[in-house]
């Protein structure tokens, strides 16, 4: 079943009119990515740049957790135009989205984010790591070095982590070091 679905109909009406509240809004989206007859149409719909300023960030880690359960990696061609975008419109918040679904608690939703992280090539966005708190740094530095992805781009935005205020953090890089 694609965007014939009349529930999902129904939540791009209320995004496109604005009819319900954000957490109404919200509600109904999260109800339907846990229906099984939701789809990649149904999503690509729902993840049109259009709606991308009324989704929360729970909304979008709900669309990533269901997208690689559903599609796997491929999930990512649905969220490389949104980075693409939001990299445009605010960079920050476009980083600071990656950062939060790499350190998620999710393993799909930290997937996500890595393989975001290498496909747009953020390791050449000006990231501060350091602005993290203690346990931010310290999600981001094991969810980085979890898989054998791309070290050219995983690696220069832990190395500022050396310098790092935390004694805990420089421990955590010097124990990956060994």
């Amino acid at each position: 079943m694609s965007i014939k679905n009349s529930k999902v109909q129904n939540i791009l009406h209320y995004l496109n009119n604005k009819e319900k509240t954000h957490e109404e809004v919200a509600s109904d989206i999260l109800k339907v990515i846990g229906e099984m007859d939701f789809v990649k149409e149904d999503i690509s719909e729902i993840l049109n740049v259009n709606f991308l300023p009324v989704l929360s960030s729970s909304v979008l880690f709900s669309i990533a957790d269901k997208m690689m359960t559903l599609y796997g990696k491929e999930s990512i061609n649905f969220f490389t135009p949104i980075i693409s975008y939001l990299l445009r419109k605010d960079p920050n918040t476009a980083l600071k989205f990656v950062i939060l679904l790499i350190i998620d608690n999710n393993a799909r939703n930290r997937e996500v984010g890595r393989n975001l992280w290498d496909e747009m090539a953020l390791h050449t966005k000006n990231l501060n790591p350091l602005m993290l708190t203690e346990q931010q740094q310290a999600l981001f530095i094991i969810s980085m070095l979890q898989d054998i992805g791309n070290p050219d781009f995983r690696l220069p935005p832990i190395m500022p982590l050396f310098n790092s205020e935390n004694k805990n953090i420089r421990l955590i890089l010097l124990k990956f070091r060994k």
